[in-house]
């Protein structure tokens, strides 16, 4: 159709397409993304079976651990059970940002605060529990390594009172303040503690060996 036979605003649209499409110029060819010279650090390893959670600091059931980072836990099958050998036994490990490790009068305060929460959290409504029942002690075995209990509830099932033996190794690595736990019964067996003591060995950045119980 000529031009002539369209109305005045199409003619101008047309002609202003024209001079666009002469006035383009190619786009430039974009450069490749480049991989990162740095490969992310592998995962700490779930060991078949077993159930895991990461949660994000401050946590919801321990605001008082003014920490920054994640939380990563790892627990045996039958965790949940009171019948089971493996109840209660998990490890877990904190990734902070903080820029020193924590001393052992400073983990002594925050797990008292961390089960006392978690107790609180999961089982207040439903068991008395009695706040001064809550405790830690732990033994400094060298830099970095310590031993101990902490006392608490099983406020997932029973709300009966629960004695935790703990081991905790803390290091730095890539800029990060690592602190990982061992938690089981005072009473569980050596295979539990042994397999607990395994599955901590694989977090990728774990300096220490591990120990056998």
């Amino acid at each position: 159709m000529p031009l002539s036979g369209l109305c005045r605003p199409c003619v101008l649209l047309i002609v202003a397409l024209g001079l666009g499409a002469q006035d383009a110029k190619p786009a430039p060819a974009q450069k490749p993304i480049q991989a990162s010279a740095q490969a992310p650090a592998p995962a700490w390893p779930v060991p078949p079976g077993w159930g895991h959670e990461t949660i994000p600091f401050p946590l919801d059931f321990a605001p008082e651990l003014k920490h920054q980072g994640v939380e990563e836990l790892r627990f045996m099958p039958g965790f949940f059970d009171p019948a089971s050998p493996n109840r209660w036994s998990y490890a877990f490990l904190w990734k902070l940002s903080d820029a020193e490790l924590p001393s052992r009068a400073q983990l002594e305060s925050e797990l008292v605060l961390y089960f006392k929460g978690l107790c609180t959290e999961v089982g207040g409504k439903k068991f008395k529990m009695d706040p001064t029942r809550f405790a830690s002690t732990l033994s400094q075995k060298d830099r970095g390594t310590f031993e101990g209990r902490a006392d608490l509830y099983d406020a997932f099932k029973t709300g009966e009172p629960i004695s935790l033996r703990l081991e905790i190794r803390a290091w730095s690595a890539e800029g990060h303040a690592f602190v990982a736990f061992i938690a089981a019964p005072v009473s569980a067996s050596p295979e539990v503690r042994k397999a607990l003591d395994s599955c901590l060995s694989q977090i990728p950045t774990m300096p220490i060996p591990p120990r056998n119980p």
